[in-house]
C-alpha cells in the first residue's frame, strides 16, 4: 500500500538521491584536500635544532654549539662582508660498523648564500668513529654577513638549523 502520489514519492526520493550524491561530492572533495596536504607536506624536511640528532648513513650527529668566532681561527683571511661561524658537532657511530665522517660531507646554505658553502677548517677532517662510538667535530665555515636562515647539510641529507643569529653563542651544558 502506498501512502503517496506516485509523483510525491518521486520527488522524495529524487531528493535522498540528490543529497547523498552531493553527500558523496563533499566527502570526496574533503579527501581530496587532505590528500593534497599530506603530499605537499611529505617533500618538507624537518629541521632540527641545537641539541638535536639526526640520522646519517651508520649513526647519528647533533649540533652541540654554534657561535661566532674570531677571523683568525678560520685559518684563512676572511673576504669582505663574510664572518667565521664554528660548528661543533659530535658524530655517533650505530652498533653494526664503523662510521667514516668527513667534513666534505657537511655545507651550510640558506638565504644569501649562493652555492652550498664547506669548512673553511676542520678538526678533524676526515675520521673513522669506531662501531658504537662518539666523536667530536669542529667546523668552522665563512658565511656571508648577510646571510640568514642558514642550514647545515650533513651526510644523508638531513637539516641542522645553523642560524647563528637563532641562537648566537649556543652551548649544550
Amino acid at each position: 500500500m502506498s501512502h503517496g502520489t506516485p509523483a510525491v514519492e518521486s520527488r522524495t526520493s529524487d531528493r535522498r538521491r540528490a543529497m547523498v550524491v552531493a553527500l558523496a561530492c563533499v566527502l570526496g572533495f574533503v579527501l581530496l584536500l587532505a590528500a593534497a596536504g599530506a603530499w605537499r607536506w611529505a617533500g618538507v624536511e624537518k629541521v632540527a635544532g641545537v641539541g638535536e640528532s639526526v640520522a646519517i648513513p651508520g649513526g647519528t650527529v647533533r649540533m652541540d654549539a654554534i657561535e661566532h668566532v674570531e677571523p683568525a681561527q678560520l685559518g684563512a683571511p676572511l673576504a669582505a662582508g663574510s664572518h667565521a661561524v664554528q660548528v661543533d658537532l659530535t658524530v655517533s657511530a650505530d652498533d653494526q660498523a664503523p662510521t667514516i665522517v668527513s667534513a666534505e660531507d657537511f655545507a651550510i646554505e640558506g638565504t644569501g648564500v649562493t652555492s652550498p658553502i664547506k669548512a673553511s677548517r676542520a678538526q678533524p677532517q676526515d675520521a673513522t668513529v669506531p662501531r658504537g662510538g662518539t666523536l667530536p667535530v669542529t667546523l668552522i665555515f665563512a658565511v656571508p654577513d648577510e646571510s640568514t636562515a642558514l642550514l647545515l647539510t650533513v651526510p644523508g641529507g638531513a637539516l641542522i638549523s645553523a642560524d647563528h643569529d637563532d641562537h648566537p653563542g649556543d652551548r649544550l651544558q
